[in-house]
């Protein structure tokens, strides 16, 4: 009698082991990740390492800067706020006021595109050199 008890101790204890392990498997540890929501347009200067998240997570980043008395910087603005609404998902604006000028497109690469003539045309051109991951009209203009 004693050895049929241990006997079906050591097959159970096996059995839940058995069950607890398949269980660890198929249901994930710790919290979910969800992917951050990041904004297509930022109006404040972003940090180096704030940079580097974006430039890791796939997108280009365009850098604006601009000076406070700058007379024709509204319809730049625009034109930008209108291309990085557009192109969601691969562009985000890097939009600041400040005491210097500055307009460039940076790839995940660590491609350098500067922005003469801000145009909707012209920064589709860039971004369509650049990007790492490619936006669908970008692919349709080389078919």
């Amino acid at each position: 009698m004693k050895k049929e008890t241990m006997a079906l101790i050591i097959i159970l204890v096996f059995g839940f082991s058995i069950l607890a392990q398949a269980l660890l498997y198929i249901t994930p540890i710790g919290p979910k990740q969800e992917q951050q929501k990041v904004s297509s347009i930022i109006k404040n200067e972003l940090k180096p390492e704030e940079k580097l998240s974006i430039l890791r997570n796939g997108y280009v980043l365009i850098e604006y800067f601009y000076e406070k008395n700058c007379t024709n910087c509204l319809g730049e603005i625009q034109e930008l706020e209108m291309f990085a609404n557009r192109y969601k998902g691969y562009v985000i604006l890097e939009e600041v006021e400040g005491n210097k000028t500055l307009k460039q497109m940076i790839s995940p690469r660590g491609d350098i595109e500067n922005i003469e003539n801000i145009t909707v045309e012209n920064l589709t051109e860039k971004l369509c050199k650049i990007a790492v991951r490619i936006p669908e009209v970008c692919l349709l203009e080389k078919i």
